[in-house]
Formats: structure tokens, C-alpha cells, sequence
């Protein structure tokens, strides 16, 4: 708002948002962090299922999210 930078031709804030939500698709350091974290196998399984997860929603919102965008 203040004038400083600007975004680039034909993109809008909802294209970043759209990437934003993609970007919860990162899950290998997740899952790295898990096995330094716990010794509990149940825990690691539980936290990987849990990592997995997360990590679908993240893409299919992401997905969702620009396939809308794109048609506006």
C-alpha cells in the first residue's frame, strides 16, 4: 500500500495465497524432525499418519484454491 514494491504482471494476491497453502505440502522435514523428537514407535507412526495428512489437505486446498482463482 504504501508503494514501495508491486506485484508482478498478471498476478494477484490470490495467486499468493494459492502458494501460500501449497506450501503446507513440505512434509519431509516434518517427518525428519519426528524421528529426532520421539523414541516411541506408536508416537512416530502416529505423528507420520498425522504429517501425511496434513500435508494432502494442504495440496488439495491448494489445488482448489487456484483452479478458482484461475477462472476469476
Amino acid at each position: 500500500k504504501l508503494g514501495f514494491c508491486q506485484l508482478p504482471e498478471n498476478t494477484q494476491w490470490k495467486h499468493i495465497m494459492g502458494a501460500g497453502l501449497l506450501g503446507g505440502i513440505g512434509f519431509t522435514m516434518s517427518i525428519f524432525i519426528t524421528l529426532l523428537a520421539f523414541d516411541s514407535i506408536e508416537f512416530i507412526n502416529s505423528s507420520k499418519i498425522a504429517i501425511l495428512i496434513a500435508s494432502l489437505l494442504s495440496a488439495i486446498t491448494g489445488f482448489i484454491w487456484l483452479k478458482s482463482a484461475s477462472r476469476t
